[in-house]
């Protein structure tokens, strides 16, 4: 059995805040010890949910189309690695930014 890291990217949503708590209960997914859970989204809460004291658990604030921050959220730790993409802009958001909504939801 090895050591699994995870990235949730739109860590901070409804569904990446309620995986990442599963996770942190199941403490294993497909068989490996969970490391370590990289929540990523363009802003973090204030103040953070209390599943963010665990710590397994890093914050990392920034766009899936940054293309640095994927390269660094992918570097090889010797841990297996689990990616679970999340993110997205909601209807009202991108109304008012289809641009963005384009590049949040088709481009990253």
């Amino acid at each position: 059995m090895g050591c699994r890291r995870v990235v949730i990217i739109g860590g901070f949503g409804f569904l990446g805040q309620e995986l990442c708590k599963a996770l942190l209960k199941a403490g294993k997914l497909a068989g490996d010890e969970i490391s370590k859970i990289i929540l990523v989204d363009i802003s973090g809460p204030e103040p953070r949910p209390a599943f963010c004291s665990d710590p397994r658990v890093e914050v990392q604030v920034g766009s899936a189309t940054d293309e640095d921050l994927c390269k660094k959220l992918m570097e090889s730790s010797g841990d297996s690695l689990s990616v679970f993409h999340l993110a997205g802009i909601m209807s009202g958001q991108g109304e008012k930014d289809f641009d963005l909504a384009l590049s949040a939801n088709l481009d990253a």
